[in-house]
């Protein structure tokens, strides 16, 4: 979890650094949107453990989404290995 919290904190150092007002990062299964420091710190979680992303909408603004659990298709009535019909 250090490892992790050193990371974040030093690309908000070197986005500010460069001048830049955030940075998005990937890859690191922690999925969040925060400030580190004045910048705006994103990470897109993943899509396989927690479905979660990052998107920008048409005014600017940056928004993580959660997709919601979907329920699995009814099986009721089918048997694996039957012809269909």
């Amino acid at each position: 979890m250090n490892y992790v919290t050193e990371f974040e904190q030093a690309v908000a150092h070197e986005a500010k650094r460069r001048g830049h007002h955030g940075v998005v990062c990937g890859h690191i299964h922690r999925a969040e949107m925060r400030d580190i420091n004045g910048t705006l710190y994103c990470n897109d979680g993943d899509w396989v453990e927690s479905r979660t992303a990052l998107v920008e909408h048409f005014d600017g603004r940056l928004e993580l989404l959660h997709w919601a659990s979907v329920p699995e298709p009814s099986k009721q009535g089918l048997k694996v290995g039957a012809p269909s019909a």
